[in-house]
């Protein structure tokens, strides 16, 4: 007997969620053209290492870079930067 497929599938993301204080100014500038989704709190942006050499190259810090290469490492589908979003003591901090 053929199982039924459900009508609606749901779907489950991770994501790891940082506060935007851990990116700079520029950088917020920066990846207002170039993420997945920005809102009134942030940016998501799919955790792909294909963006790692384009935000390189569009100047975006090394410290936004590696919180994509720590979203990346960790296996998650997105890294949220958000305005209350978690703030690591392991991560650099920017005030602006």
């Amino acid at each position: 007997m053929k199982t039924k497929k459900p009508e609606h599938c749901a779907c489950i993301e991770r994501s790891l969620v940082l506060s935007t204080a851990h990116i700079t100014k520029q950088d917020s500038m920066l990846l207002e053209n170039n993420v997945t989704k920005e809102d009134a709190y942030g940016f998501t942006v799919v955790a792909n290492s294909n963006y790692i050499t384009e935000w390189t190259k569009l100047g975006i810090s090394a410290a936004c870079v590696d919180l994509l290469r720590l979203a990346i490492r960790l296996k998650v589908d997105y890294l949220v930067l958000e305005c209350d979003g978690f703030v690591r003591d392991d991560l650099p901090r920017f005030d602006w």
